[in-house]
């Protein structure tokens, strides 16, 4: 799948309109604001919060299984690890997600910036 595909397969499954997502990301990427990590049909978009990338805000997008999925978050937080990034920033509350996250090691936390709800160092 590209990432465009699993973008859109991510929009149907929340209900969101793909076409306002995908204009969003469009806009980011053309002005170099974000890069994506790919892994199976799983998708992260890194923003970085500051010039030195040591604060990221992370999306994840998938167009996978619910079995597939720990797999690639293990990828993607080794890949988050290997980065020049100290913390990671999330806005979305989904608690199914940030108890695998927690199961898989990460040290989920309340964020310390308005407009997150959560954070967790590198």
């Amino acid at each position: 799948m590209t990432p465009t595909e699993i973008i859109q397969a991510d929009c149907k499954r929340t209900g969101l309109d793909p076409n306002m997502v995908l204009g969003k990301i469009g806009r980011l990427v053309k002005n170099n604001a974000c890069h994506f990590l790919k892994e199976g049909k799983f998708l992260l978009m890194v923003i970085p919060l500051d010039k030195s990338n040591k604060s990221v805000e992370i999306h994840l997008y998938g167009a996978g299984t619910l079995a597939e999925l720990p797999e690639a978050l293990k990828k993607f937080i080794k890949q988050l690890n290997d980065s020049d990034a100290k913390m990671v920033y999330g806005d979305a509350n989904i608690p199914a997600l940030l108890s695998l996250l927690k199961r898989l090691g990460a040290d989920i936390q309340k964020s310390d910036k308005p407009g997150y709800v959560w954070m967790a160092p590198v």
